[in-house]
């Protein structure tokens, strides 16, 4: 009878240390999902300059949808003029790429804008140097 109380308390020691092996198991587990699995961050690149421009605005943004379109930027292409001036901009996306390209026209400043963003670094600045010297 003794053996048999030994032989019962040797198996519940040793269910409680799997259990305890288990947990440990399933905490570093859990530990190392948490600490692995960080979010994907995508992060553009920007390139962004501005110029001294003494043309009208008609003219600006004439010229910036056809350096747009000659640079390959014909998706999404969007014109909108600034409220009581004759000014406006013009951006559009790159065909075969998520790169965006923005030129702003302001004749009341007197300057043009030039803003190219996108999630490849080399694509982007290989079309912000394409506009950069295009002329518009």
């Amino acid at each position: 009878m003794r053996n048999q109380g030994i032989d019962s308390s040797k198996e519940l020691i040793n269910i409680g240390s799997q259990r305890k092996d288990s947990m440990k198991r399933i905490f570093l587990l859990c530990s190392l999902i948490a600490l692995g699995s960080s979010p994907a961050l995508a992060r553009p690149w920007v390139y962004l300059t501005s110029f001294s421009y003494g043309g009208t605005g008609e003219q600006c943004l004439g010229a910036a949808r056809s350096a747009l379109a000659n640079a390959g930027f014909t998706r999404e292409e969007y014109t909108s003029r600034f409220d009581n001036q004759k000014g406006g901009l013009v951006e559009a996306l790159l065909t075969n790429a998520p790169v965006r390209a923005k030129i702003e026209c302001d004749p009341k400043l007197g300057i043009t804008s030039l803003a190219v963003s996108g999630l490849n670094n080399d694509l982007t600045y290989e079309k912000y140097m394409e506009l950069f010297k295009a002329e518009w």
